[in-house]
């Protein structure tokens, strides 16, 4: 899409991505997190209420486009075009939700395989669309049917209907949204922390800077998507070691988070020496000048894969208010630097707003874990 489209017109198809992703960050109620933690937990009274989570989850469809419609006011593009890419955006968070049933278990082969194969659908989509029409709203529904495929992979792998339960009823949607309130607060938080700044700087400067910024910032984001390779076992194991044990065995993982740590070093050197080269590659020569963005970006990567660490920690413990807490400030901080400073020095204040958000985070989470386990010693 980068290098296909005008810079303007990417940098709306952004700002529509972003827009759906933290308003459906609203309708998760934290089911993300609580479905890992207790399917790793062995929770039989969860299983009993999965379908009835899902469904709601689909309900909640209806308020989450009204209110892309009302914030589409202030963005100037093609209104199917927002439509088609929020309820793609949505889609992926249910997805997302029965994806965190499937790492629950350790089931991650399928987790995986389903992923790559709605991945293939939307390329072999995409491509065969791009080929034979101009229709931009065409071309991105390949975007909404691949989350439709992912969806039914991984709803028929679940079993979703345990014992022949097949009934909706809003007692157990309530009984799961309630004990995932704090991390629902945290989700939310971190969805605007992470995506906030796109519409900032779409509303503050241009749509063009919005698409330099964010092809810079999803190279940035890559590691963390490979990092998870290692986050996401470990959220399962520290859940379960918390509930079988009380506390974390944390020796037990010391080679993995050794080894995330490396890796993100090894990452800072890539991005600041090739973080040109790399968009370029990905996103054309177009995008080129998004390499001085990604050279400071860079920095950012340790705290941006370790603070993910700290985040799982503290919700395995069961202290996902201290996560919500810390990522709400950190979120209303980033969008207090980014209104200060991109009037003053253009693009680069949201590079240094979203390092510094990063590196809060990572510091006041550990702050937290310490205090903990030094309160039980």
């Amino acid at each position: 899409m980068a290098r296909e489209f005008d810079k303007e017109v990417y940098g709306y198809f952004i700002s529509a991505f972003a827009l759906g992703n933290i308003a459906s960050s609203f309708f998760d109620f934290g089911f993300v997190f609580y479905f890992q933690r207790e399917t790793a937990a062995g929770s039989r009274e969860f299983f009993s209420r999965l379908y009835s989570a899902i469904v709601f989850r689909l309900i909640c469809w209806v308020p989450f486009i009204i209110i892309a419609l009302v914030y589409s006011t202030s963005l100037n593009g093609n209104l199917v075009s927002l439509l088609l890419i929020t309820s793609s955006a949505y889609l992926f968070g249910v997805n997302n939700d029965l994806s965190a049933v499937l790492n629950g278990r350790m089931d991650y082969k399928y987790s995986f395989l389903f992923l790559a194969k709605a991945r293939i659908v939307l390329l072999i989509v995409f491509t065969a669309l791009f080929l034979i029409t101009d229709g931009t709203n065409l071309i991105l529904s390949a975007f909404f049917i691949s989350a439709l495929v992912h969806f039914v992979l991984l709803f028929k792998k679940i079993g979703v209907f345990p014992d022949g339960v097949r009934k909706f009823e809003f007692t157990h949607v309530k009984g799961m949204i309630l004990p995932a309130l704090p991390m629902s607060l945290g989700f939310i938080a971190n969805w605007i922390y992470n995506k906030v700044d796109v519409l900032v700087i779409g509303n503050m400067l241009d749509m063009e800077s919005v698409a330099v910024y964010a092809t810079a910032y999803s190279v940035f984001k890559l590691p963390q998507s490979i990092g998870n390779a290692i986050v996401n076992p470990l959220y399962s194991s520290f859940s379960s070691d918390f509930a079988n044990h009380g506390r974390i065995l944390f020796s037990k993982y010391k080679y993995e988070i050794i080894l995330l740590f490396l890796f993100s070093v090894v990452t800072v050197f890539v991005l600041f020496f090739l973080g040109k080269y790399l968009l370029t590659v990905i996103y054309s020569v177009k995008y080129a000048p998004g390499g001085a963005i990604l050279r400071i970006l860079a920095f950012g990567v340790p705290f941006l894969l370790l603070n993910s660490v700290t985040g799982i920690t503290l919700n395995a413990m069961r202290k996902d208010i201290h996560v919500t807490f810390v990522v709400a400030a950190a979120g209303l901080l980033n969008v207090g630097i980014n209104i200060y400073l991109l009037p003053l020095i253009g693009i680069m204040g949201a590079v240094y707003a979203t390092i510094f958000t990063e590196a809060i985070i990572f510091f006041a989470q550990l702050a937290v874990i310490f205090t903990l386990r030094s309160s039980k010693l």
